[in-house]
């Protein structure tokens, strides 16, 4: 009787802990789910937490409601804010009160929070949708509208105004660029900005601050303030002679003498495997290859180095692939 009662304890005992083990597991689970579901990763590096943004909105007086999703952008996923202002009669009025209340939110928040966390698009809403449990239906949030947060149309004017709204247009991948219109209403950002520097300084030959669209945001104010630039003192890359033995460059340097405090050392090396399906052609392939390493010299790269003298790099005319491949 004795070890019957030890049997049916021992049992109670084991689906309690068996119980209580999957439900500490799923609770952690749920827990965990729904955490990383109100994180997303921005731009591809930067992990942020949506309930930050939709905190910091709800702390000024302006804001009754307030909630953040990212959707599908230019450059991957966009921070669209919905907001529900305290003052109803917000929601139809005329564009410049709202461009108004748009702007002293962006820049609290910029206060608060890094550039990335700001919201490219802010939509002004009666009431927020919600689903029948009374939860926010996010799936029923309307998508922004580029047009909406822009002001009437302003033809740019100039020759430099007009270069430069072409290259807006190829960035931010819109149609019309007015004089008037925001950059970064629009839905640009700090990436962005570099791809636009980098075609004024192509086009233009000038050199333009990373800042200087920051600080004039609008077409006619960066339009402005590029005009007051000088042209890009440094021309085009020029190749080098190759009649003597060229230096190192200070990233080689560096990834020499790392080199040499741990020759073994497997840091930089990327290791890729690639399943190909169907029947290879060889030539095919090899030609691909060849081709690869010609137009990169850095491929071809190897350094010699001579006792008591610094590194040397050589150029390997030629590459191929082993033919036990």
């Amino acid at each position: 009787m004795l070890s019957g009662l030890c049997v049916r304890v021992s049992v109670c005992v084991f689906f309690f802990y068996r119980f209580f083990f999957f439900f500490k597991q799923k609770t952690a689970y749920e827990i965990s789910a729904c955490l990383v579901g109100s994180e997303m990763c921005i731009r591809d590096r930067f992990r942020i937490e949506l309930g930050e943004i939709e905190t910091r909105l709800l702390e000024q007086d302006s804001v009754r409601e307030a909630v953040v999703v990212a959707q599908p952008g230019v450059a991957g996923p966009t921070l669209v804010a919905y907001l529900v202002p305290t003052e109803a009669a917000l929601v139809d009025a005329e564009s410049a009160r709202q461009q108004e209340l748009r702007s002293a939110l962006k820049n609290s928040l910029l206060a608060v929070l890094p550039d990335y966390m700001v919201p490219a698009h802010m939509l002004l809403l009666e009431n927020l949708p919600l689903t029948p449990n009374g939860k926010i239906n996010r799936k029923a949030l309307p998508l922004p509208d580029a047009s909406a947060v822009r002001d009437a149309h302003v033809a740019p004017e100039g020759e430099l105004e007009r270069a430069m709204a072409a290259i807006w247009s190829e960035v931010l991948k819109l149609g019309h660029i007015g004089r008037d219109d925001n950059f970064f209403e629009l839905g640009g950002h700090s990436l962005l900005v570099t791809q636009v520097v980098s075609r004024v300084r192509r086009r233009l030959d000038l050199q333009v601050p990373l800042r200087t669209l920051f600080e004039h945001s609008t077409l006619r104010a960066y339009a402005q303030a590029v005009a007051q630039l000088a042209p890009a003192a440094q021309g085009g890359i020029v190749r080098c002679a190759r009649d003597a033995s060229p230096q190192l460059s200070f990233a080689q340097e560096r990834q020499w003498f790392i080199w040499r405090l741990d020759p073994h050392s497997a840091a930089y090396n990327i290791p890729v495997a690639l399943r190909l399906k169907g029947p290879l052609r060889r030539d095919a392939l090899q030609g691909a290859l060849d081709l690869l390493v010609q137009r990169h010299e850095t491929l071809r790269t190897t350094f010699v180095c001579l006792l008591y003298t610094s590194p040397s790099p050589r150029d390997r005319q030629k590459s191929r692939m082993p033919s036990s491949a």
